[in-house]
């Protein structure tokens, strides 16, 4: 039997005041610099680099370029924000005279951003390649395999501060995210390509982690023996909710400390989302916390669903 909170209606205009997600930020994705890094080459047991100076040509500019598409792709479908269009970026820039080498200045990137009217401004630097041979048991060439870390920096344009600085390496990560390290590719090219598409699913994690998706709790709509077992959460599509993501669900109690008011989050429970149902809202699974959801919801008290950003976790 489905279970509708009494009090929600209340408890959603709270909640949508202190905890909603802001959308319709507008962002600027500024084009990946190309500082001095280095394309490492592990072949034939011998290692290879290729360091590429600053200001000098760049035969690798390319995959600065796909970065930055990588950026644009995932704030696009995030669903939360307005990106700024490319050619009126790339305009802007021209007229106001900012040079390649300035764009990594945090002064400029605040002047572009007042410039395109926009809340952020995102840019970032390709830090190193690394290639590898892939090779059968016979020694045996099979592919090529690589990795990539790079930085991205998000800079609040109204307060001119580093709002979040992240850095991702695709070591490892690749090796879990669909095994992607195990596929070689016939090329060193399309390898490094491959590498960079795959390194967007880290990249909405770090959208998540400086702009975490978050809703009240709906209903329960489904439960058992004082358990519940499945929940509605009040954000959806519109929002970049996608099934599998996990969410906490969150108390909020106002506590004092040593004389000061602030407010202190209590994890109830975690739940993974099994359908998107429309914009504003998404049916989960409840992995954990069935009688402490069901009963504080009972009770009235307002819970909050937080996307979790570790979701190798499988809670």
């Amino acid at each position: 039997m489905k279970k509708i909170n009494l009090v929600f209606l209340i408890n959603l205009l709270i909640l949508n005041t202190l905890f909603a997600v802001k959308d319709n930020e507008v962002v600027a994705v500024v084009s990946f610099t190309d500082p001095t890094f280095e394309v490492v080459y592990h072949f034939n047991n011998l290692f290879q680099k290729d360091e590429i100076v600053k200001d000098e040509v760049n035969p690798y500019e390319r995959y600065t370029t796909m970065l930055t598409e990588v950026m644009v792709d995932a704030f696009v479908n995030s669903n939360r924000f307005t990106v700024v269009d490319r050619t009126h970026l790339d305009k802007v820039m021209a007229e106001a005279d900012l040079q390649r080498g300035d764009r990594f200045n945090d002064q400029n990137a605040v002047k572009l951003g007042k410039l395109l009217g926009a809340n952020y401004i995102v840019t970032g630097y390709l830090g190193s390649i690394a290639v590898s041979e892939s090779r059968d048991s016979k020694g045996r060439l099979q592919g090529y395999l690589a990795r990539i870390d790079y930085t991205m920096k998000m800079v609040d344009v109204e307060t001119g501060e580093i709002k979040s600085t992240e850095r991702i390496d695709t070591k490892d990560k690749d090796e879990f995210f669909f095994g992607l390290l195990s596929t070689s590719y016939p090329t060193p090219e399309e390898a490094i390509s491959q590498s960079i598409s795959s390194s967007v699913y880290w990249v909405r994690n770090g959208i998540n982690r400086i702009f975490p998706i978050t809703g009240p709790l709906f209903e329960v709509s489904a439960q058992k023996k004082g358990k519940a077992q499945e929940i509605v959460i009040a954000v959806g599509g519109k929002y970049g909710v996608k099934e599998k993501d996990v969410f906490e669900i969150i108390e909020k109690k106002a506590v004092t400390l040593n004389g000061e008011e602030i407010t202190r989050s209590i994890k109830v429970g975690t739940v993974r989302v099994s359908r998107v149902d429309d914009e504003n809202f998404s049916t989960c699974t409840v992995k954990k916390g069935h009688e402490s959801i069901l009963s504080k919801f009972d009770n009235g008290t307002p819970l909050e669903a937080v996307i979790k950003i570790d979701e190798n976790d499988d809670n």
